[in-house]
């Protein structure tokens, strides 16, 4: 009997062992992640050029990328649908995109990539499909990727239109300047996914990387953490939970939301900034101009300006965005804006678990740069 006693540890050991082996290789995709981007991300030889799995498919839920950080368990009416194609060269484009020919490449980080968007929400998929203008969208990559792109120095598009997040503009966090090069690269077209996955996937066996990667699939801790939020979220209201959040970020029970830059970025009036970002831009644009590319740029209001109880209601003449409009117009930066156009909206921006714009800020943005397009063509 004792015997048996002693060999319990070990079975209990063994069958953790079995459930781990067996949900490590047959769960597709992982319940680790909380949304596409987790799946489709590329981790391959080449993704110092090609930002996602080429011709990969998601088709499930997603959760803010907040809640996770701030341990608050998704609620039912958290959890969204979305759907995440990558095109066969591995950007965020339905499969063809590139071969219709591109009138318009679209920048930008996450925010233009959709890390909360399903595929028909994207300001690129509203400006070809709705307003019927070719958009090849290049999130996340920056802007001397696109311009050492041999795809598009060999056909260069009529518009590059830079779309970014006011604290992306004015931390010069992700713009930068565009520099004038003769070198390019190829990035190469795949037949299907599983061909990339032959050529370009890397197995790293090094005990780290495999440690890492056991860690971030372990179903039992996975199960455990689980347990543990849900526990938390039972006995104590989100407001409580939130007083323990990181420094970075910051939760209001009044409306719900989380935000992640508050602490981070203020957007009253940076001077230096402003003129560091104009100086970027317009030696972009001048890059740009040589290959006959006309640059537009559109800059949306932060999560923090529209809703952040200390900065939602200071005067517009006190903000760097608004500031930043007025330099770009009289410095003939073309770009649209959207400042007053966002601050005045009564519909929400933002999705309130997450720190990226929603589908509705997408249609206002991809309508504006119709309007501009439009406006261009006829003027030239």
């Amino acid at each position: 009997m004792k015997k048996n006693i002693l060999l319990l540890p070990i079975v209990f050991w063994l069958i953790l062992f079995i459930v781990e082996v067996i949900s490590f290789f047959f769960q597709h995709p992982k319940p680790m992640y909380f949304r596409a981007w987790e799946y489709v991300l590329n981790e391959g030889k080449d993704s110092y050029y090609v930002p996602f799995q080429p011709r990969i498919f998601y088709n499930g839920p997603m959760t803010g990328d907040l809640l996770l950080v701030a341990n608050f368990l998704p609620r039912k009416k958290d959890v969204r649908h979305q759907i995440f194609q990558a095109d066969e060269y591995g950007f965020r484009n339905e499969i063809g995109t590139y071969g219709k020919g591109a009138r318009v490449v679209l920048m930008g980080t996450s925010f233009v990539g959709g890390a909360q968007e399903t595929q028909s929400n994207l300001i690129s998929d509203l400006l070809t499909n709705k307003y019927k203008i070719t958009t090849y969208n290049y999130a996340t990559y920056p802007l001397q990727h696109f311009w050492e792109d041999a795809r598009f120095v060999k056909k260069p598009p009529k518009y590059v239109v830079i779309v970014m997040n006011e604290s992306e503009a004015l931390q010069n966090t992700w713009v930068e300047v565009l520099v004038p090069s003769k070198t390019t690269h190829e990035v190469r077209s795949w037949k299907s996914h599983k061909q990339w996955m032959q050529n370009e996937n890397t197995l790293d066996l090094s005990y780290n990387r495999i440690t890492t990667v056991l860690k971030r699939f372990s179903i039992v801790k996975y199960e455990l953490n689980k347990l543990y939020l849900t526990f938390i979220n039972l006995i104590f209201p989100r407001s409580s939970i939130a007083s323990n959040l990181v420094k970075l970020n910051t939760y209001d029970p009044s409306l719900d939301m989380l935000f992640w830059d508050s602490n981070s970025y203020d957007p009253r009036i940076n001077k230096k900034a402003i003129k560091d970002t104009i100086n970027t831009l317009k030696e972009s644009q001048r890059v740009l101009k040589s290959r006959n590319i006309t640059l537009i740029v559109a800059i949306m209001p932060s999560k923090t300006t529209l809703y952040y109880r200390e900065y939602k209601d200071i005067d517009p003449q006190n903000e760097s965005l608004y500031t930043l409009e007025n330099a770009m117009e009289k410095n003939g930066i073309e770009h649209v804006d959207l400042f007053a156009l966002m601050k005045s909206q009564k519909s929400l921006l933002y999705y309130k678990d997450d720190g990226h714009w929603n589908s509705e800020a997408n249609r206002i943005i991809a309508d504006q740069l119709n309007k501009k397009i439009q406006e261009l063509e006829t003027t030239n």
